[in-house]
């Protein structure tokens, strides 16, 4: 895991970098190696709360014999004064194919949070 925390001297912006890789395991039970990653990058500046911003990836890739498959996952989160943003992304992969995919954008209202 590494975490980095960078300040913008002239704004005040502060960005947040997380990135966990939690390795590396192959279960004997199935004959199945599996990797599993997280980024996420959060940041916001002082003299705006709405600036506040999360964006995370995550990819889970498993391998058994000769087939790869993957799981990934793109999310942004952001805000306004009247309304929560998420857009997201999902990808299930073969191989190099994407058999799915599934995007969403939703703009959700505050309702005083």
């Amino acid at each position: 895991s590494s975490k980095s925390i960078v300040v913008d001297s002239l704004t005040g912006e502060q960005q947040t970098r997380t990135s966990t890789d939690y390795g590396h395991y192959f279960y004997h039970s199935c004959e199945t190696k599996i990797d599993f990653t997280v980024d996420q990058l959060l940041s916001i500046r002082p003299d705006d709360p709405n600036s506040a911003k999360s964006v995370t990836d995550h990819a889970v890739k498993m391998q058994m014999g000769d087939i790869a498959t993957g799981l990934s996952g793109h999310y942004e989160m952001t805000s306004t004064c009247d309304h929560y943003y998420v857009k997201a992304t999902w990808r299930a992969m073969v191989g190099k194919e994407c058999i799915f995919e599934k995007n969403f954008n939703h703009k959700i209202p505050r309702n005083l949070v």
